[in-house]
This record gives structure tokens, C-alpha cells and sequence, in this order.
């Protein structure tokens, strides 16, 4: 008599031995706060290539809490996600993008500065990040497919931007200490705190709640 159960791969329990495996050497070998970092990224990194949507909202939860690189390694891992989730599904033409032909000559002027510039390694590094946005920029626009996706991706977005602010409230509470470098002091004699919460710039700060204030506003 046939069965409609189906067998497992061959390699899936293999696979899951070997992961296993892997996180039991490592939680012995390295110490629990290293472990914990590095499997909490290579789990990140996995559900990411395994759908984008997912980096997605990483990435509106976390941005204003990781550092610069593992943002920018991060987003380069969600654009890689999205081209090989459109590879898969066979969905490779993407529908036109208002200001595509203006962001394109942007990126070009940026490329061509870049090799002409008289500090090629500073010009690299910006040349990436821009390349990493504008990818991003496509992941969002193409990733984001239902209305429901969007409202889920802007209140996690919303909600790190909640944590944040809570976080600048406290240190304008406690008078967190200025640099001299932020306050003209000609202009503004009384002013001793400038909240910069996990930015570490008040003015990075600013252009962030600027960004997503209005979408707050919106729902």
C-alpha cells in the first residue's frame, strides 16, 4: 500500500547533526558573550538569505543600534537576498521606479569621482555605502509587496525610533555632558546638554527623528 508521507532529504538530518555539532563546539570553545554574538549573527544572516522581507525588518529594528559596518554588511546581505529571491522565483524584470533614470546618473557621477579622487580609499568605502543604499532602496521598493508588509516594516521602525527617544529623554534628564565642538558658546551661553542617544551625534540624531517622525504621523 502506498503512504503519502514523504521521506526527508537524505542531507536534512545530516545538516541539522552538523549545525548542532557546530553550535556545541562553539559554545564550549569561545566565551558565552563571543558565542552569543556570533550565532546570533550567523542565525540573522540565515533567515535573511532565506527571505528578504525578513532583512527587511531587521534592518527598520535594529538601524539605529548596530554599528556602521555590520549596517552596512547587513544591508548588502538584504540586497543579495532579494536578487537571489527573484532569481529563484523567476521574477527578474522589475517594475519601473519614479526618478530611476536621476538616481542612476547619481550613482555614475558618484562611481566617476570615486576613481579620480585624490583619497581613493575614503572614496571606496562612501562609494559602497552609496551602492548598499541604492540597493536597498530597490529591495524596498520591489520587497515590500502588500500593505500589511509596509505597516509591519514602518512600526518596527517606529518602535526602535521610540526606544531611541526614550533613551535621548533620559539623557537630557540626567544632563548628559556635552562636547564643546556642538555648542557655540557666543550664541548660546546656557546651553549644557545635547542629547544624542545611541547616535553618539546630536545632529545624526536629528536627521533620523526628521526621517521618521512623519511616517509616526502617518499611522
Amino acid at each position: 500500500m502506498e503512504t503519502s508521507a514523504r521521506a526527508h532529504p537524505f542531507w536534512a538530518p545530516a545538516l541539522f547533526f552538523a549545525a548542532g555539532l557546530l553550535v556545541g563546539v562553539g559554545f564550549y570553545f569561545l566565551p558565552t558573550a563571543d558565542f552569543l554574538k556570533i550565532f546570533g549573527a550567523a542565525a540573522a544572516a540565515l533567515l535573511v538569505l532565506y527571505r528578504p522581507l525578513y532583512g527587511l525588518y531587521l534592518l527598520a529594528g535594529t538601524l539605529p543600534f548596530l554599528p556602521n559596518e555590520a549596517l552596512l554588511l547587513l544591508g548588502a546581505l538584504v540586497a543579495v537576498s532579494f536578487l537571489l529571491y527573484r532569481l529563484r522565483r523567476g521574477q527578474l524584470r522589475l517594475e519601473p521606479v519614479p526618478a530611476e533614470p536621476q538616481l542612476a546618473l547619481f550613482l555614475l557621477v558618484v562611481g566617476v569621482y570615486t576613481l579620480v579622487s585624490i583619497n581613493p580609499s575614503a572614496s571606496l568605502r562612501d562609494f559602497a555605502i552609496y551602492t548598499v543604499a541604492f540597493a536597498l532602496f530597490f529591495s524596498l521598493y520591489h520587497g515590500l509587496e502588500e500593505k500589511r508588509q509596509l505597516r509591519t516594516y514602518l512600526l518596527l521602525a517606529l518602535l526602535a525610533a521610540l526606544v531611541v527617544s526614550f533613551y535621548g529623554l533620559y539623557q537630557y534628564a540626567i544632563g548628559v555632558e556635552v562636547e564643546s565642538a556642538w555648542v557655540d558658546e557666543d550664541l548660546h551661553p546656557y546651553l549644557r546638554t545635547r542629547v544624542y542617544s545611541f547616535f553618539g551625534n546630536p545632529n545624526v540624531l536629528a536627521e533620523y527623528l526628521v526621517l521618521t517622525v512623519p511616517f509616526g504621523l502617518a499611522l
